[in-house]
């Protein structure tokens, strides 16, 4: 399995060479090398470059339901969130397919959007049937993948929305907003048609199930934890770790600069912060280091266990030599001694000059890598193992490589890099060659467009005539439809929801009897058929029994009355 990294900026350039780059849309390998771009114009004169300011992609059984993304395919679709910078409130929605390192992206189609300003971005649900956008008014829209449809339209925030989260389930949106404030929605009480009427229904606000007021600046960023968690940072350097289910905060940290972006893998927290570091944070130390503050050892501190040898514990009470210190010791503050000891659990990496905003986890190769881009448009890659930059790449400035001196580096005009993903490449084989395009593949993507389509602007009175149904609506043969409910909320509804996973068990086992166990069931019915005809015979002998003792009857009767 091969893997791509592909980069967006904001700010296009249109002057930049081929070999620079210069899309709104840039490939490149985890080397550091520029593969390919994707240039388009936002205007029919292409003198207005069209940039994307945030990229998601469509999970992998979402994909692999339709044919794309899957077997030889080496097409990853997305829906980018971008605009003309020059002209205001010319911003778009599109459909773009990522393709291999061979071919440059493809954008299938753009559309515009309720507001001129989706601050928040669009994010595709993990189930793939759903897309939600955050708006600069405060308000959230949710519309259906498949059709385009624009559902709901909520006001989440007072403010504009400025990240939006899914929970590790699926089942729960989280939206974090410029007012401080974080929210938790149900995605079945936003996609659900609560009314028959369609005044009330689609107008209706969804209150969020819970909100968290612990932010006192504008929420910059959230981030999908295990465990039903989410991690949220501010402008102040402030990040939280909130636990939906308890909708408790269960860890507050406080960094020395304002945060960007977050990433997290393996129970550790990465966050890029304003003046170009990124803060490295391992929430298990972290855990035990607020731990040990409560009185508290463990068996990794020396200082404890040698205190414990060399001093009398003769006079110490049991609680005194359980935790390891006498009553009368004081812990010494972040500005004292004990200063590498209160920071252990945290470790910054310093490279970058300007603000971090976007960060990537490539961990499924060896060695494993972040690559992180900040808002001058340079994109360093960094191996995690070690914390030290392997590589630095500027995909969209060719004034900053023509520049002599550093001041004329600081000068050059910039690219911000505003969205890093790492897509998965499926190897080519070998006899086909780099430029071999699989089978099937341009029918497979033409087929998925026509199913992913434009996203409305506006809400459409179909949608309700349809929803108001009892059937879903009717989508193409050999698609997947999209899980609408019905007009009211019933027990049915509830509970085919929250049994969502044991069905799909179900359906597996019933598939794999199907598959697996038809030599078991033949052998099943072949028994039954031989048991009811040994039942037909033993019916055949008591009806000819019967007979037999009839006739026997029949003449003791008859000589009983000629005797007579």
């Amino acid at each position: 399995m091969k893997y791509i990294i592909s980069a967006t900026t904001s700010k296009p350039s249109t002057n930049v060479p081929p070999s620079g780059g210069g899309g709104s849309l840039t490939i490149l390998d985890p080397n550091g090398a520029i593969l390919s771009s994707l240039r388009s114009s936002a205007d029919l004169s292409g003198r207005a470059g069209m940039g994307i300011s945030s990229l998601c992609s469509f999970p992998q059984e979402f994909s692999k339901a339709n044919n794309v993304g899957s077997g030889g395919d080496n097409t990853q679709p997305v829906i980018g969130y971008g605009g003309n910078c020059v002209k205001r409130g010319d911003n778009y929605g599109m459909l773009i397919s990522i393709r291999s390192s061979s071919s440059p992206p493809i954008m299938h189609w753009k559309c515009r959007l309720p507001e001129t300003e989706m601050s928040g971005g669009l994010s595709i649900s993990p189930c793939g049937h759903y897309v939600v956008g955050g708006g600069s008014s405060g308000s959230c829209f949710v519309w259906s993948s498949i059709g385009g449809e624009l559902l709901r339209t909520i006001k989440a925030h007072y403010r504009s929305v400025t990240s939006i989260a899914w929970s590790d389930c699926g089942r729960y949106l989280v939206t974090g907003g410029a007012d401080g404030m974080v929210h938790l929605f149900s995605l079945m009480s936003l996609v659900d048609v609560a009314s028959s009427s369609a005044k009330i229904s689609k107008q209706r606000n969804v209150p969020p199930i819970h909100t968290f007021s612990v932010h006192h600046f504008p929420v910059t960023s959230l981030v999908q934890l295990a465990g039903g968690r989410i991690a949220s940072s501010a402008e102040d350097g402030q990040v939280l770790v909130l636990e939906l289910f308890s909708k408790k905060v269960l860890v507050n940290i406080q960094f020395p600069h304002g945060i960007q972006c977050m990433e997290h893998y393996n129970g550790r927290l990465y966050a890029g912060s304003t003046q170009g570091t990124i803060f490295s944070v391992d929430l298990d130390a972290y855990a035990m280091h607020e731990t040990e503050k409560l009185g508290a050892i463990f068996a990794n501190k020396r200082r404890r266990q040698e205190q414990l040898d060399t001093e009398s514990t003769e006079n110490w009470t049991l609680e005194e030599k359980v935790f390891g210190k006498k009553k009368t010791d004081t812990i010494k503050n972040s500005k004292g001694d004990n200063n590498n000891q209160e920071q252990g659990y945290r470790t910054d990496w310093i490279g970058h000059d300007h603000a971090v905003t976007s960060i990537a986890l490539l961990t499924e190769s060896e060695p494993r890598k972040m690559i992180s881009g900040d808002s001058f448009g340079q994109i360093r890659i960094w191996e995690l193992e070690s914390r030290t930059c392997l590589s630095v790449v500027h995909p969209w400035s060719s004034a900053f490589a023509n520049a002599s001196n550093a001041d004329d580096k600081k000068k050059s005009p910039t690219h911000p890099v505003t969205s890093l993903r790492i897509i998965a490449q499926p190897d080519v084989p070998p006899s086909s060659g780099i430029f071999h395009s699989p089978a099937g593949s341009s029918k497979n993507l033409s087929s998925f467009s026509t199913l992913v389509t434009p996203l409305q602007k506006y809400i459409s009175d179909g949608i309700e005539s349809a929803n108001s149904s009892n059937a879903c609506p009717s989508i193409a043969a050999g698609t997947i439809r999209v899980p609408f409910l019905k007009s009211n909320r019933t027990a049915q509804n509830m509970a085919y929801w929250e049994a969502r996973p044991i069905l799909r068990e179900a359906k597996i086992q019933q598939q794999s009897l199907k598959e697996g166990g038809k030599s078991e069931v033949k052998e099943e019915i072949a028994s039954m058929r031989e048991q009811i005809k040994k039942l037909q015979e033993q019916l055949q002998a008591k009806d000819s029994e019967v007979k037999r003792w009839q006739t026997v009857n029949n003449k003791l009767m008859s000589k009983l009355q000629t005797k007579s």
